[in-house]
This record gives structure tokens, C-alpha cells and sequence, in this order.
């Protein structure tokens, strides 16, 4: 589960396969468990030149990508901004 992080491009692994095994041990050492079926699986690459990718098992459930939800959190953003100046407008035009 250590490849093909999410933000990580180009690069299979952040650092080497000993540091990640390591990690791994202590989190199993520490009673890190899996508890229920995976919701999402790794999809080895093609070639050797790319990471990989993760794909969710069920595509209508899966979480909004992050740039997605950004975008469309700085739009509802951008919205409400308008929609208090207009607000603001008409109360100033009634005085």
C-alpha cells in the first residue's frame, strides 16, 4: 500500500522498499490490523516508467478526486461572495 501514494508522481516509491517494510513492521508491531475488506484495489503498471494506480472497487461510491472538490469548492465559494455583495447592495439601496 506504500505505492503509488496519492500526490506522488513519477516515482513508484517515495523512499526505498527496506524503509517502507520497516514501516510496516511497526505499524503491525503496534497493532495496526486490517478489519474489513478493501474498498479499492492496486492496478500494476503497464511498463516500468509509472507507479501504478489505485482504483476503487465501486467507481459510484468512490470519494470526489481532491482537484475536483477544490475546484468546486472555490466556485460555491465565489457564489456566496456574490450573493452577500448583492445582498449587501439592496439593504444599502433601501436606507
Amino acid at each position: 500500500m506504500f505505492v503509488a501514494l496519492p500526490g506522488v508522481t513519477g516515482a513508484p516509491l517515495v523512499m526505498g522498499a527496506d524503509y517502507y517494510r520497516e514501516v510496516a513492521i511497526h505499524m503491525l508491531e503496534g497493532g495496526a490490523r486490517v478489519i474489513a475488506e478493501p474498498i479499492k484495489r492496486y492496478v500494476p503498471p503497464e511498463d516500468l516508467r509509472s507507479a501504478g494506480k489505485w482504483v476503487y472497487n465501486d467507481a459510484a461510491t468512490a470519494p470526489e478526486d481532491p482537484r475536483d472538490r477544490y475546484k468546486r469548492l472555490a466556485r460555491e465559494q465565489q457564489a456566496d461572495y456574490m450573493a452577500e455583495l448583492d445582498r449587501r447592495k439592496k439593504s444599502r439601496k433601501k436606507k
